[in-house]
């Protein structure tokens, strides 16, 4: 074996594959459940926190509150989309 023969790579067997098969399934149906759990229990923690039930009381809503809402909307469920059209609207500005 000489000194290019270390940095090669096999290519994995089938019997490998076949062992990390079921982990990937698992990961695959796993994932969606574990992210849709957490983002309805930061949800229900949103609606607990600020308990406006209707549009009525929402008409109370300070602007304080209002702006901690679309902030943690902003920064947890659509980061890239808040900054780049925050971007934007400040370069047509």
């Amino acid at each position: 074996m000489n000194y290019t023969d270390t940095w090669v790579f096999p290519l994995p067997t089938w019997a490998m594959t076949a062992q990390l098969l079921p982990y990937a399934v698992g990961l695959l149906v796993a994932w969606p459940v574990v992210t849709t759990s957490l983002r309805f229990q930061r949800l229900r923690k949103l609606h607990k926190q600020y308990a406006y039930p209707t549009r009525e009381s929402m008409s109370k809503m300070t602007d304080e509150e209002a702006f901690q809402i679309q902030q943690q909307v902003a920064q947890i469920e659509f980061p890239l989309m808040f900054t780049k059209s925050l971007q934007f609207a400040l370069f047509r500005v």
